[in-house]
């Protein structure tokens, strides 16, 4: 199951071992929310973990695989959808990236806490967005922060550098 609503943070940066974490803040906790600067946060945040896992990785994600709907493509999808979930439904806080030798998790966090089991579970539908139908079949593993009170949704992925795939 890609969905896991048992995995923690915690156990899976142990499993990474060794690695670098990288902040993105969107939007300020304490602060009104300015049109403006979010895009620009939100824009910059989104194109700088794609360029930070590629450039460790030697992969090819990008953000307009998304558009062309390449599910192939984990990274877009993830943070396309589940974007778009927390910009309709919440406001964006930040964006995590931890990049180990092999695997990394993408963070997503948003003020607004929403029940992701219930979610599941039920196969509530309110939205428009595809980003449930996408975790239930990504390659990698979903999980949250709270099952019951998300407020980050995580992706957790093996990548294989581009010299090890040979």
């Amino acid at each position: 199951m890609v969905l896991n609503f048992n995995l923690q943070l915690q156990e899976v940066l142990a499993d990474l071992k060794n690695y670098t974490y990288h902040e993105f803040l969107i939007k300020s906790k304490d602060k009104g929310l300015d049109m403006e600067v979010f895009l620009a946060n939100y824009g910059s945040a989104k194109w700088k973990i794609m360029e930070l896992i590629n450039d460790y990785y030697g992969t090819n994600f990008d953000h307009y695989n998304w558009l062309h709907y390449a599910e192939e493509d984990e990274v877009a999808y993830f943070l396309n959808e589940a974007c778009s979930n927390g910009i309709n439904y919440s406001e964006l806080q930040k964006f995590q990236l931890w990049i180990g030798k092999d695997k990394l998790v993408i963070g997503i966090e948003q003020s607004s806490p929403f029940p992701a089991l219930e979610v599941e579970e039920k196969k509530i539908k309110t939205n428009q967005g595809a980003a449930f139908d996408f975790f239930r079949r990504c390659k990698g593993q979903v999980f949250f922060d709270d099952p019951n009170k998300a407020r980050i949704v995580f992706l957790k992925l093996k990548v294989r550098k581009l010299e090890e795939q040979k």
